[in-house]
């Protein structure tokens, strides 16, 4: 029996060279319409402005800024920079730059549109950014996605497999929290930013039917 050697263990800059490879892979991923269609319909129709999409509008939106028209600089009314109008904002941020497109979600959010955010958790949860995006004041509620989402490639026209991380929704000034779980509750657990966990241990889903406790230990609802 021959036995095979082991490769080497990666260097760090073979690390973080494979690591910025996956983002700009990631960047490419187009959104499912596992997540869209609900996006759509809690939208009454269609989305208002995808800030950050590409030629050919998969999320067809009424409005979309590819590369060329760079969403982070330019401002996200239908108004552009010369009146303010709300605008229904869907955006699935490019991980090669994530967090300046967070950052412009958050203020483009404060200005008073209504925004979701979709997110793949991809930092750690100790990271200080995160704390930003919760502690945003037009932050309503978070929907975690169950299972893990099959983003598409543009290229093919299928889905991406193997993605590792988990993928949550961040809606900010939406109408109400029931809202949000009529049309996205089927997807995973809401939690409402307003309520607070009733008991230390425990933490707050929002679910169809009602409140519930849901133990982190072992996983059982007393509710």
């Amino acid at each position: 029996m021959v036995k095979r050697k082991k490769a080497p263990p990666k260097t760090a800059t073979e690390k973080a060279d494979g690591t910025e490879r996956w983002k700009a892979e990631m960047s490419e991923w187009q959104t499912p319409r596992l997540i869209l269609d609900p996006v759509d319909a809690y939208f009454e129709g269609k989305i208002g402005l995808d800030p950050c999409s590409c030629d050919g509008n998969p999320t067809r939106a009424r409005r979309f800024f590819t590369p060329s028209d760079d969403g982070l600089s330019r401002a996200w009314s239908r108004g552009g920079d010369r009146a303010f109008r709300r605008e229904l904002v869907f955006v699935n941020p490019p991980y090669n730059d994530l967090w300046r497109w967070v950052a412009k979600a958050l203020a483009e959010a404060l200005l008073g549109h209504e925004v979701i955010l979709l997110l793949s958790c991809t930092a750690r949860q100790s990271d200080p950014r995160w704390a930003a995006i919760r502690r945003c004041p037009s932050l309503e509620t978070q929907l975690e996605l169950e299972g893990r989402v099959a983003f598409i490639n543009p290229a093919t026209g299928e889905p991406v497999k193997g993605n590792n991380h988990p993928s949550a929704l961040f809606f900010f000034g939406a109408e109400s929290v029931e809202r949000v779980v009529d049309h996205f509750g089927h997807l995973g657990p809401v939690w409402p930013y307003w309520q607070k966990p009733p008991i230390p241990g425990t933490r707050p889903r929002f679910l169809p039917g009602g409140w519930r406790r849901l133990e982190i230990g072992n996983g059982a609802s007393d509710g």
